[in-house]
């Protein structure tokens, strides 16, 4: 019954996210960094042989960048199955079900609602 009643919630909070169209914000993404890209050559009034160069450097501070994400988000997430660890000894089964609910739908709602800004 838990598990059916946190499905449920689970599924309530994430249809807003699941409802935006596939591949529509990669390709906004690509635009704008191909925007950027010509804004910036264009502000600096880079030369042709520049222009490869600093998009190589922003290419690595992207992916690095990127990378510092992934561990952060790795180290997040350690820290919230710590916190639900020393919860589980405080709540009962029902409210540790409901927490971890909560917090699942606090999130996909915060990340819908930055998806939701960058579309505008």
């Amino acid at each position: 019954m838990i598990r059916k009643i946190i499905i449920s919630l689970l599924l309530l909070t994430a249809l807003p996210v699941l409802a935006m169209p596939p591949g529509g914000s990669d390709e906004k993404r690509a635009k704008y960094q191909k925007q950027h890209a010509e804004k910036m050559a264009q502000v600096l009034n880079l030369r042709k042989d520049q222009i490869a160069k600093v998009e190589e450097i922003m290419q690595a501070q992207k992916e690095a960048k990127t990378a510092l994400y992934k561990k952060s988000a790795k180290q997040r997430k350690a820290l919230q199955d710590e916190t639900v660890k020393k919860l589980s000894t405080v709540l009962n089964e029902n409210q540790l079900g409901r927490y971890e609910a909560f917090t699942e739908g606090m999130r996909l709602s915060k990340q819908h609602k930055s998806s939701k800004g960058r579309m505008h």
